[in-house]
């Protein structure tokens, strides 16, 4: 009898021993997934943060005109995109070449229509990840705006991930562009990939009074995403395979014109 309760417990310790390890062990490994994760994550984080620092630093000389129409597009990669090992045009990323991403159609309609029109796009990507403050970044954004702007594209929210101030952080971003441009329209362009931040974009245009440029007709479908294997062209004038998923969902072609055609219909 003691026999078999020796056996019993034996089995018992042995019983929880093995749960209490498997556990363990479970919890490790989600530990460590975790923190492979974060480390990638803020490895990506500081890539992107790179990239928007050297493209905000390296910006062109700005001149707008005083007599005719000038327009601004601040975004992401959509809008503009630095070359790197796996873009090659500093243009609105997954657009086969500068012609056909969204702010080059929409500044070729402008142009045509007024006799003297300037235009600039900017990737200002950087105040979507610094969740922090992003008022922070103003000051990067500031050389870009002026008085004489008669047009601002907004089109920002792809890379943010924390939401927690979303709305407000956006607010005071608007209200800053409408103090510094005074007589520009600004259109706040939906997101292309979340419903989730396209519902909080559509409020927060109509909460600021400004324009919402609306692409849920074309969000989450392929034929608008430019694809794997695409063929584009670099600055260089050569040929290159898009083999990155990152770039391969982003608008092609066939998108960009439909978000530059949102924002020509919906231009005053």
């Amino acid at each position: 009898m003691h026999t078999k309760k020796r056996t019993l417990v034996l089995l018992v310790a042995i019983i929880f021993v093995f749960i209490l390890g498997t556990f363990l062990t479970t919890k490790f490994i989600e530990h460590e997934k975790w923190q492979n994760a974060t480390i990638n994550n803020l490895i990506l984080q500081n890539q992107l943060l790179t990239e928007q620092v050297n493209l905000l630093n390296n910006s062109p000389d700005i001149q707008y005109i005083d007599n005719g129409f000038n327009y601004l597009a601040i975004g992401n990669s959509i809008t503009k995109h630095g070359k790197c090992d796996y873009w090659w045009n500093e243009i609105g990323m997954a657009a086969t070449e500068k012609e056909n991403d969204y702010f080059h159609l929409v500044s070729s309609y402008l142009k045509n229509k007024n006799d003297n029109f300037y235009s600039v796009a900017v990737n200002y990507a950087i105040w979507e990840t610094n969740a922090n403050d992003r008022s922070q970044t103003f000051n990067m954004i500031d050389p870009y705006l002026n008085d004489k702007l008669d047009l601002v594209t907004i089109q920002l929210s792809e890379n943010a991930n924390d939401l927690s101030t979303f709305h407000t952080d956006y607010t005071e971003l608007i209200n800053h562009i409408k103090e510094k441009c005074p007589k520009a329209q600004i259109l706040l362009v939906d997101d292309f990939w979340s419903n989730e931040k396209s519902n909080l974009k559509k409020d927060i245009a109509s909460s600021n009074n400004i324009s919402f440029v609306n692409l849920s007709e074309i969000r989450g479908m392929k034929e608008y995403q430019c694809g794997m294997n695409t063929i584009v062209y670099g600055d260089d004038g050569k040929e290159y395979k898009v083999e990155h998923e990152g770039v391969a969902a982003h608008p092609g072609d066939k998108g960009m014109k439909f978000i530059a055609d949102a924002i020509i219909n919906t231009i005053k």
